[in-house]
């Protein structure tokens, strides 16, 4: 599990993260199946401005099976993912910004200094789409992710006058084939 907790106020805050962990005993687990995860990664480039992307290396896929789910994860700024399978695009899962509250606020409420002086307010990315049930896959099978951004539709995020390195994840969860 990873949790990431951020605030743009100005005055520190202090949080508190309760957990609750539901489990069923493997003896009861009936109806579930093994799933094996495969994590695409960009690694931790540089922002910079205008329209580009970033691929990560291509791999082989290490098992046959259903793909089940993915969705793409960046930064501000993203607009998308692209996950292929030998060569032709299998998820394209768009960031959705200000969908939700708390994700949107105006350009003067301290972002850091990144969009001081500009009128309007930002939008943060709030969710992704989701593939589900979008294929299958052979072991042996090439696969690499490619992120997309744009700062002219979307500003990146900028902390203590830089730009915010970026990101480009997903996490494809792959089934047993029936």
């Amino acid at each position: 599990m990873l949790t990431e907790l951020m605030s743009e106020a100005a005055e520190p805050k202090q949080v508190q993260v309760a957990i609750t962990y539901e489990f069923i005993p493997k003896a009861q687990a009936t109806g579930y199946n093994a799933a094996y995860m495969m994590w695409e990664d960009i690694g931790y480039p540089a922002a910079k401005e205008g329209a580009y992307s970033f691929k990560t290396r291509t791999k082989s896929v290490p098992t046959s099976g259903k793909l089940l789910e993915t969705y793409g994860h960046v930064h501000d700024g993203g607009t998308h993912t692209i996950w292929y399978v030998n060569g032709q695009p299998s998820c394209n899962s768009t960031q959705l910004y200000g969908r939700k509250p708390g994700f949107t606020e105006a350009a003067d409420a301290g972002m850091g200094g990144g969009m001081a002086g500009m009128s309007g307010a930002m939008s943060h990315i709030s969710d992704s789409s989701v593939c589900m049930n979008f294929g299958e896959v052979k072991k042996g099978d090439k696969v690499y992710l490619e992120a997309f951004y744009n700062t002219a539709l979307h500003p990146l995020m900028i902390e203590n006058g830089k730009a915010e390195r970026l990101m480009g994840i997903n996490r494809v969860y792959i089934g047993p084939s029936a």
